[in-house]
């Protein structure tokens, strides 16, 4: 079993843009809006880290993805060559929260981008051998 795992930096700030699943650009069809100059696996949209964070984190998401083997029981379904653990990285500042809840609780927080992460996950086909 392939593993995918997208990591979520989060602020729940009001005074900036918020995402969801839907709205949330794509790093491999559309790198320019995630701030990558060529189609990759992390995605900053803006430009939070700085300038070349995102492109930095790629490269390591490619080297892990590169440099671990295909976790799937049935070999066959491992695509050559990116056969290994795949990392991909979405970065925002808010995530759209339909309850709005004024002071929502860790716990809400982390829900919220456990669903935000597995729409994402699900919307840009990351997912692979049942995972």
């Amino acid at each position: 079993m392939k593993f995918f795992l997208f990591l979520l930096l989060i602020s729940f700030c009001e005074s900036f843009l918020y995402y969801t699943p839907d709205t949330y650009p794509d790093s491999l069809r559309n790198p320019n809006a995630c701030g990558l100059r060529s189609p990759g696996w992390a995605c900053d949209p803006n430009l939070i880290l700085g300038d070349n964070i995102a492109e930095a984190m790629n490269i390591i998401s490619t080297n892990i993805q590169h440099n671990t083997n295909c976790s799937c029981e049935n070999q066959n379904q491992c695509s050559y060559p990116h056969t290994g653990f795949t990392i991909s990285v979405a970065i925002l500042e808010k995530i759209k929260d339909n309850d709005d809840i004024i002071n929502p609780s860790t716990d809400h927080k982390l829900k919220l981008a456990e669903v935000f992460a597995n729409a994402l996950r699900i919307r840009q086909n990351r997912g692979h051998c049942g995972d």
